[in-house]
Order: structure tokens, then C-alpha cells, then sequence
């Protein structure tokens, strides 16, 4: 029974141990170019995404659906998200935010906004769309600076959120990062 029991583990085993692991730091930076790792089980050095992040700006890391946070000046947070698909729909994703910052337009101000969109597109030719909510919120009250980018297969979601006065201290640095977004390698 033994010799059976070792005779059916022994191979499982050898597979197991034949079989490459996840390299070591598939989450890591690939600090030079500000790429991203493509997620579990993917080559070292083959990003999904790659950026310029500001310099002035901390890196903080990411995990999840978070592939990278920073620390902006003025300590404003600012989280770059992968969504798979279309991540759920941009006017349902613009919702939310909204619902984050306990406001509730009416459907017509939603269009009238989603129309004054500008379109434009990051270096990599993803359509991408800047958003300042500011206009939305009361003066002081929180409010978000969001960059909402189009890629093959999935959406990019750039998130700061912070005071509007705030805000407008990292804007140039927030646009300039979002533009820069583009696939990796």
C-alpha cells in the first residue's frame, strides 16, 4: 500500500518541482522604465503597462487590482487600478465616484458632463478621458481628479482624491502621468 500511495505521489511531486515558480518579485517595479509586471505568473521584465511618474511623486506600491500608489506633494494619494473588459462601463464607473464623494447629479448634468469631456489619447493611443469632479462638490469637501484610459482588453483608472485646492497643486503632474500611460514591452 505504501509503495502504491508513493508510487501515485512521486510523480505529482516531481511535476510540482519540474515546474517553474511565479519569479520572485512578479509585483516589483521595473524601476528604470516605471513598468508594471503583467500579474501572477508572468515573465520578470514583461510589464503590462508602462508609465513616467512624476518625480517629485512616492511610489508606494501596489496589490490587487491596484498596480501602483503614489504620494503626491501636499501628502495627496493617488492609486493607478487595472479593470478587466470595459471595467464595469465609464458612465457607471463615473457613478460611483460620484457616490464615493456623497453627490447625486441628475441624469441630465451627468450627460451635460460626460459630453464637455475632451477626448484624448495617452502615448501608448489609448483613448483616455481626464476628469476634475471638483464642480460637483462643496468648496473644502473632498473631491477627485480621475484619469480614465481605454486599453485592448481591460481600463486604466488613475485616482486622486483629495481637497479641490489640493488637487490643483498635483493637476499638471496627475495629466502628464495619465498621458504616459502605454503598454509594456
Amino acid at each position: 500500500m505504501r509503495s502504491r500511495l508513493l508510487a501515485l505521489l512521486l510523480p505529482t511531486l516531481l511535476l510540482a518541482l519540474s515546474c517553474s515558480r511565479e519569479p520572485e518579485g512578479v509585483r516589483r517595479y521595473i524601476e528604470e522604465t516605471g513598468a508594471l509586471p503583467r500579474g501572477p505568473g508572468a515573465r520578470a521584465g514583461a510589464p503590462l503597462v508602462q508609465f513616467t511618474p512624476p518625480a517629485a511623486w512616492e511610489r508606494l506600491g501596489g496589490s490587487g487590482m491596484r498596480l501602483e500608489a503614489f504620494r503626491a506633494p501636499g501628502a495627496v494619494e493617488v492609486a493607478l487600478a487595472r479593470l478587466p473588459g470595459d471595467g464595469g462601463g465609464f458612465e457607471a464607473n463615473l457613478r460611483r465616484w460620484f457616490g464615493q464623494l456623497g453627490v447625486a447629479p441628475g441624469n441630465l448634468e451627468v450627460q451635460q458632463f460626460i459630453e464637455s469631456l475632451s477626448n484624448e489619447t495617452t502615448w501608448g493611443g489609448w483613448p483616455l478621458m481626464l476628469l476634475d469632479l471638483s464642480a460637483f462638490t462643496r468648496e473644502g469637501a473632498p473631491t477627485m481628479l480621475i484619469a480614465y484610459a481605454q486599453g485592448p482588453n481591460f481600463v486604466l483608472t488613475l485616482k486622486a482624491s483629495a481637497s479641490a485646492s489640493a488637487l490643483r497643486g498635483i493637476q499638471a503632474d496627475f495629466n502628464a502621468l495619465a498621458r504616459s500611460l502605454r503598454p509594456g514591452n
